[in-house]
């Protein structure tokens, strides 16, 4: 009966137009307010969660990781999670909600604690869905006017709990006037008769509709403080729990993963014939690498990457936690092959971009040009899109320099080295600063001499440990940095390294002095310059947003692609990380001109304290965002997004932001096309970082002024055992005017993979008996072990059963049996003796739909990942 009341509420949905108050998912008293507060403290928990390493370091959530979950947890109300009535314990899915919760906390800790398969970033992720679904349980139900306070419900996240049943009366006929005792949550949008309604101002259709509501959502609303106050203390515990949990606790590499977020570290290589000296070079700076992390603890890239590519073929990325794995994968490169000069530079580097975690780092080797620089907008918005640097090692001896390396390295905060072969692994002093996951842009300049010596004044605050300047040029004169005493830096000073190549010069600093230090730079041609300190204070992110999400929840989310230039003003959103006093933002041109200064104002009813938000008009030029002021100790300090923007007039918008692969089946892509300029020609483009065949219908788009059109971009996927070897990918499609070529936007939609039979699983029917016998007219049960399966002992997959979502779980029909009142599913126990839990459940008998002529039973159940599940067993069928 439930669940088809949230069919309803679905249907519902299509059809909601805005509304008037609005539960701001990114605002302060909202979701990512209530993160923030649970695990750095409050008022009523004033400590922030730490925990001590086995050397006796304290560790603690940084201001990334921490802006990681609590993006994920407002993502909630914005992707198509806002439409699962359980993920915000709506319509008195209470037992829906309370196992969701439980189970996604499983799966957290079964990754974390795997030193295999642990990935930070997505226990973050998934820890952020967690919690929105956790904080809505206090808001949208009555628990704090049951209880009379602000206390969390303790079985939450460690048992299934019930609400009223459905023939309970929970309101009074207005759905806000409480009548029960019991625990209920009201019903989103319009309640059900005799219920209780969530609360919903808005439009259905032509009909304006006001239902008061008992959801505290909003500082107006009552006891909307004893509710967040109850979220706040129960985000924390939940939290707690995890670190503590068995495999956790004590685990310095899983608490350190799951409580800071660092990014990739990746090489991208050319391996064709002519790149023999090139590949021993890049061989040199991967065995400096894992030097390097062998002696100092403190390195601390999320993973590292390795790929190679050549023409016609591009490898696949390895990504692994350990740099021998890299230096093994480095080691098995011998240059072969290739023929013509230019190589598929850009097709690698999309597949590289598509596994990378967020603010990585791509190094790309190569000797030649682009064969596919057509794909170099693509690349920089897949970039873009993960805040990924990507710079280019090219020693030219194929080919000059492709201009769509310089467009994306500068793009996206990096540059290129045009350098001899001999002098690849001198670059390792390039990286060597990025290993410690604090290295943060001051200065990103590109330019063209012009004869005289150009100066660039930088301020260094008292958070900097390390100072790193690269400076490339066509032809390179001059390129000095001066203390703020004024005294030159040379390369006998004890606190300096200086790399000279033939096109660039590399300066790192340890411990430069606070203070205003200045570079002199000088030469011919083109020149670019990149200034970076090792600092806790962080331009972490700058997005352009617009209101949208959950009909009553909406918040500021970020736009897809470059940002549009029409009349009205845009709004950008900004996180700076560390101790900082104030903040001025500016638009800077790519050669550092001043444009304008804009006015974000921090803490604003719309995003959080930590927060900078406000509307601008966007300049013509292409820009970049700068912050600049005093840090918490008087010191003035300068950061820079890395970033490069450029306002259209053209914008492409994907009608969702995800699209499901299916085995052997074509998945169509919709999105929406818009040209606020004059009327103009678009050809439409598109490509995947997974290789699946596409089409895109219409390819030339006419439009009109202020007009808009739909384009479809079909995906065929391959069968599901090519399908299963694939973890996702992106979609990347982009419009280009025809009349210029400055005119093109992107957009980016992620490609998951959701077939059935995705993943096969062993499972066992009957444990013990070796019959199998099924009798159909039986009251009684069929229990079924899911098996622990590991490819070092033997099996044909690595397969964890505590990471299904056990709610989803089925038999030839029969769903997965509760046990009692306790609303539990299954149990994990070694059922086979070999040393690891396998996953018994049960399922009703008389429900399995099967006959004497069945001689399989079929499992189907669903990952937490959202990744399918399918498993057979042979039975022998009595009536």
């Amino acid at each position: 009966m439930k669940m088809i009341k949230v069919i309803k509420v679905l249907i519902f949905f299509s059809i909601l137009q805005n509304n008037a108050f609005a539960f701001k998912p990114t605002a302060e008293f909202g979701h990512v307010g209530i993160v923030r507060d649970a695990i750095k403290g409050s008022l009523d928990s004033p400590n922030p969660i730490e925990r001590t390493t086995s050397n006796g370091n304290t560790i603690k959530f940084s201001d990334r990781a921490i802006k990681e979950i609590r993006d994920s947890d407002a993502e909630v109300d914005h992707s198509i999670d806002f439409l699962n009535a359980s993920a915000h314990c709506d319509n008195e899915l209470l037992e829906n909600c309370s196992d969701r919760i439980l189970q996604i906390k499983n799966f957290i800790i079964a990754n974390l604690k795997s030193d295999q398969s642990r990935n930070g970033p997505l226990a973050r992720y998934n820890l952020g869905r967690l919690l929105h679904t956790l904080q809505d349980f206090y808001s949208h139900s009555n628990w704090v006017e049951k209880t009379n306070g602000s206390e969390p419900n303790s079985n939450l996240g460690n048992s299934i709990i019930n609400s009223v049943s459905d023939t309970t009366t929970t309101c009074e006929a207005d759905g806000a006037s409480l009548i029960t005792t019991g625990l209920t949550s009201g019903y989103f949008p319009l309640n059900e008769t005799n219920k209780c309604a969530h609360g919903f101002e808005g439009t259905i259709g032509n009909v304006t509709i006001f239902l008061e509501g008992i959801h505290k959502d909003d500082p107006s609303r009552n006891k909307h403080g004893e509710a967040r106050e109850a979220a706040v203390k129960a985000t924390r515990n939940l939290i707690e729990e995890i670190l503590d949990a068995e495999g956790i606790k004590g685990n310095d590499l899983a608490i350190a993963e799951f409580m800071d977020a660092y990014g990739t570290l990746g090489f991208v290589v050319d391996d064709t014939g002519s790149m023999g000296t090139e590949i021993s070079q890049v061989q040199n700076i991967v065995t400096n690498v894992l030097q390097l992390a062998q002696s100092d603890p403190d390195i601390s890239p999320t993973n590292y990457l390795f790929e190679r590519f050549g023409d016609p073929d591009v490898g696949e990325p390895l990504i692994s936690k350990s740099v021998s794995e890299i230096l093994n994968a480095a080691f098995s490169l011998s240059p072969n092959g290739g023929g013509d000069c230019p190589e598929l530079s850009q097709t690698a580097l999309l597949k590289a971009i598509n596994v990378a975690e967020v603010r990585g780092q791509l190094h790309l080797f190569s000797d030649a040009s682009a064969k596919d620089s057509e794909l170099k907008n693509k690349v920089t918005a897949a970039a873009q899109d993960k805040d990924i640097k990507i710079n280019y090692e090219i020693t030219g001896s194929c080919s000059p320099i492709d201009p769509a390396y310089i467009e994306v390295a500068q793009a996206t905060g990096g540059q290129v080295f045009f350098i001899a072969p001999t002098e690849v692994d001198k670059l390792f002093n390039l990286i060597k600063p990025s290993l410690y996951g604090d290295l943060e842009p001051m200065l990103l300049v590109r330019g063209v001499h012009d004869g005289a010596v150009k100066e660039y004044t930088i301020p260094v605050d008292s958070s900097t440990t390390g100072l790193t300047i690269s400076v490339t040029s066509d032809s390179l004169t001059t390129a000095s940095i001066f203390r703020p005493t004024g005294e030159e830096v040379t390369a006998s000073d004890s606190d300096a390294s200086i790399t000279s190549l033939a096109t660039a010069k590399i300066i790192s600093l340890t411990k430069p002095a606070t203070g205003e230090w200045k570079l002199a730079v000088s030469g011919n041609g083109v020149f670019s310059v990149s200034i970076s300190g090792n600092s806790t204070i962080s331009l972490n992110d700058f997005d352009f947003v617009e209101e949208t999400g959950r009909p009553g929840h909406t918040g500021l989310f970020s736009i897809n692609g470059q940002p549009v230039k029409n009349k009205t003003p845009i709004t950008a959103k900004a996180f700076i990380t560390g101790a900082i006093d104030t903040a001025t933002f500016d638009l800077r041109t790519e050669e550092g001109a001043l444009i304008k200064t804009i006015a974000l104002d921090r803490g604003t009813g719309e995003v959080a304290i930590d927060e900078f938000v406000g509307n601008f008009v966007l300049p013509n030029e292409r820009f970049r965002v700068y912050v600049s002021g005093k840090d918490a100790l008087g010191n003035a300090y300068m950061r820079v997004f890395p970033n490069v923007y450029k306002a259209q007039s053209v914008s492409i918008s994907p009608e969702l932001a995800s699209a499901e692969l299916t085995a052997n089946t074509t998945t169509t892509v919709k999105l929406t096309i818009t040209n606020f300029g004059t009327a103009d020609q678009f050809t439409i483009s598109a490509t995947n970082s997974i290789g699946l065949p596409l089409s895109i219908n219409p390819t030339i788009v006419s439009l009109g002024e202020n007009e808009s059109k739909i384009i479809e971009v079909t995906l065929t996927a391959p069968d599901v055992q090519a399908l299963s070897k694939l973890s996702g990918g992106i979609l990347i499609v982009e419009a280009n005017s025809q009349s210029n070529s400055g005119i093109n936007n992107t957009a980016v939609v992620d490609l998951t993979i959701g077939t059935s039979n995705n993943l096969t699983v062993n499972i066992d029917v009957k444990p013990g008996n070796s019959n199998n016998t099924i009798n159909l007219s039986s009251d009684g049960v069929v229990t079924v072990a899911i098996l622990n399966t590991q490819i070092a002992k033997g099996d044909t997959i690595d397969f964890d059963p505590a990471l299904i979502d056990q709610s989803t779980l089925n038999l030839s029909g029969s769903v997965a049996r509760q046990k009692g009142n306790s609303g539990h599913i299954g149990n994990l126990v070694d059922i086979d003796g070999d040393g690891d839990q396998d996953l018994i459940v049960q399922f009703e008998t008389s429900a399995l739909e099967l006959s004497e002529e069945n001689t399989f039973a079929i499992l189907q159940g669903v990952l937490l990942d959202g990744t399918k599940i399918s498993g057979e067993d042979f039975v022998s069928v009595v009536p």
